[in-house]
């Protein structure tokens, strides 16, 4: 009997696994949280089915046994199937306590507070947004190794006098009075060039992310084709345009491409590197009115202490 019970197992599973097919068919993948409740359900009917179509050829009645041995059967079913689908067919649910964290910390921050060189302060959700976006590039930093990324190697390089068109280079004075040592490649460059993205957005835009095009001239096209695919093929909510969106209204005139403004996140992880490799393409940056903000230093400071703290989960939120 045992020996017949695990076979009915194996042949739940495999019915299980085969199943998957069902979740290609549509346009737009399912999150993880969203397959549960039909993971369980199919789980149920799959082993229901096949113990009530064998066990009869074996014994006579089969309803106690199917009482004492269906739950169990189908928790094993549902674990397998929804492991076979998470990774294949399946997006991962995006979000996280972390993700508040940085967006408090971002709001009780001086960043939050401050007056830039326009009189104004920049949006609520610009500076929640940048700190968002700071954080997943840190996190791209932290898994370079595991994961080499050719945005990470423009965005956390050294600064060298070789390349005259890098932002942080014409800035290196100011970050240096900021303690900012930017002659190894790593975590400093990646908070000056933040710093310098933030400052930039600010004097030309005001902080509002759908009235100016945070992309500025085009990039590397391998670069920039890798990023839009991993943004485009995620959930919509990486994009933290509901975050970027507080405070600033979008509903007036703007000049930014489509996906910018649709997925701020990228247009933020995009500019950055611009600012890296052709800095001039922005005039706040070639006139040095962009502003480098101490206090915005400090945010970005404690974020990275917050994700260093725990970079596990707070990459797996974040990221």
């Amino acid at each position: 009997m045992i020996r017949m019970i695990k076979k009915l197992l194996l042949f739940s599973l495999a019915l299980s696994i085969y199943s998957t097919n069902a979740f290609s068919m549509g346009a737009k993948k399912p999150t993880a949280s969203s397959i549960k409740p039909v993971v369980s359900s199919l789980a149920k009917t799959i082993v229901n089915q096949a113990l009530s179509n064998v066990l009869p050829l074996y014994v006579g009645n089969v309803s106690p046994l199917l009482s004492t041995v269906l739950p169990v059967l189908t928790k094993i079913a549902a674990n397998r199937l929804e492991a076979n689908l998470i990774g294949r067919d399946v997006v991962k649910d995006f979000g996280g306590p972390y993700l508040e964290h940085i967006k408090d910390l971002a709001e009780r921050s001086e960043c939050a507070e401050h007056i830039w060189k326009n009189g104004l302060k920049a949006p609520a959700g610009f500076i929640k947004g940048m700190a968002l976006s700071y954080a997943r590039s840190s996190c791209r930093l932290i898994k370079n190794d595991s994961t080499p990324s050719a945005l990470v190697n423009i965005l956390a390089t050294a600064v060298s006098k070789k390349n005259i068109l890098d932002g942080l280079f014409k800035y290196k004075t100011i970050f240096d009075g900021l303690g900012l040592s930017l002659n190894r490649t790593g975590i400093r460059p990646l908070q000056a060039v933040y710093l310098l993205n933030m400052g930039t957005f600010v004097s030309e835009n005001g902080g509002a992310y759908c009235k100016g095009d945070m992309t500025g001239t085009k990039l590397s096209s391998t670069v920039l084709s890798k990023l839009l695919s991993e943004y485009k093929s995620g959930s919509a909510l990486r994009c933290f345009a509901d975050v970027f969106a507080e405070g600033t209204n979008c509903n007036q005139g703007t000049n930014v491409t489509a996906y910018s403004k649709e997925c701020p996140a990228f247009g933020a992880e995009y500019a950055a590197a611009m600012l890296r490799v052709q800095s001039m393409a922005y005039k706040s940056v070639a006139d040095q009115s962009a502003e480098i903000a101490p206090a915005c230093d400090d945010l970005l400071k404690n974020v990275q202490d917050m994700i260093e703290q725990d970079p596990e989960n707070a990459c797996g939120d974040i990221f």
